[in-house]
């Protein structure tokens, strides 16, 4: 299932910009024996936003989350909110703006929510 998005690139914790205003892309979810989930997102996402994802794929009745990331695009670091003016190397290469990683991280529950195990995607 693809889902694609746009976003305004806004500048990083250390003011580099793309030279864009918007940019499109997509997140991509693949299910595998009904249960085995594949997501390629634009990026390099935070661990936290990875642990907290596959809890709640877990919740859904997914057996196992895989994130592959900067396959579709190379929009830098996506991290939570808080990590934004902390001043280091993923901040200053994040390019979608403060709330983008929780844009991201809704996106996916999005995704995942639709294409959730059932018994019989599993049988």
């Amino acid at each position: 299932m693809q889902l694609p998005y746009s976003f305004t690139v806004e500048p990083t914790g250390s003011g580099l910009k793309i030279p864009l205003d918007t940019y499109d892309s997509e997140l991509n979810l693949i299910v595998m024996n009904g249960n085995q989930a594949f997501i390629t997102i634009p990026g390099e996402l935070s661990c936290l936003y990875e642990e907290r994802l596959n809890q709640f794929a877990r919740e859904l009745g997914y057996e196992d989350l895989t994130f592959f990331g900067l396959t579709n695009d190379a929009h830098g670091y996506i991290i939570p909110q808080e990590s934004w003016h902390h001043g280091n190397k993923e901040s200053h290469l994040s390019f979608g703006g403060e709330r983008y990683g929780e844009i991201v991280e809704k996106m996916i529950q999005d995704l995942l929510s639709k294409m959730a195990p059932t018994k019989e995607k599993i049988n």
